[in-house]
């Protein structure tokens, strides 16, 4: 029972009869006066929300499963089950030099767009990796990104849907894929490109 409601109810004529009625609704009051300050007071000591990583999942949880799913869907055929590569079709992702230093900038437009070699440190040309704008959402590019950054980069790179619209809104339909010297120029990374190792 509500203050207002209190109040309309003796406004329309239900008076209190004698003191046991005064006494019930002052009660009354209290009890609402009581239960509003402590919904207030446990609201201010609510422990704040929790941040949560800027990803396309809302946790780190679940952009790890979203992200294993989409690599097994649409990267697996080219670098393996595991990340081991695969020699006439990918790179392997393990032990991965370059996801150890890329940016959130250049992986994104790498999953966007594609990349082409020579890539340093490794054996054999591999063809062009083929990007995935067309097939993937923003919130998906942003998982798998993050995904293969944190398995096989051993790091935590927060990579956001917004990040990867404005890399898709800044391009648009290029057909190119990247070269790896060209992504450093747009993209700088801050660090240089590996030498020796895997891709």
């Amino acid at each position: 029972m509500s203050v207002p409601y209190i109040r309309l109810h003796l406004a329309n004529g239900h008076k209190p009869s004698g003191g046991r009625g005064r006494l019930s609704v002052l009660c009354c009051l209290l009890v609402v006066m009581f239960m509003s300050s402590s919904f207030a007071v446990l609201a201010r000591l609510a422990p704040a929300p929790e941040n949560k990583p800027p990803t396309g999942s809302s946790s780190r949880s679940e952009y790890l499963t979203q992200g294993g799913l989409i690599y097994r869907r649409s990267c697996q055929m080219c670098h393996g089950e595991g990340g081991l590569g695969k020699s006439a079709l990918g790179p392997a992702l393990l032990e991965s030099i370059w996801l150890r230093t890329c940016s959130a900038e250049q992986i994104s437009a790498v999953l966007l767009y594609g990349v082409m070699g020579p890539l340093p440190g490794t054996q054999a040309r591999h063809p062009i990796m083929p990007g995935f704008g067309n097939w993937l959402s923003d919130a998906e590019v942003a998982d798998v990104a993050a995904y293969t950054v944190q398995i096989w980069g051993r790091r935590h790179l927060p990579v956001s849907p917004q990040l990867v619209a404005s890399i898709r809104a800044e391009h648009g339909k290029r057909q190119k894929p990247w070269t790896l010297d060209e992504l450093q120029k747009r993209y700088p990374s801050g660090s240089t490109w590996p030498l020796a190792g895997n891709l």
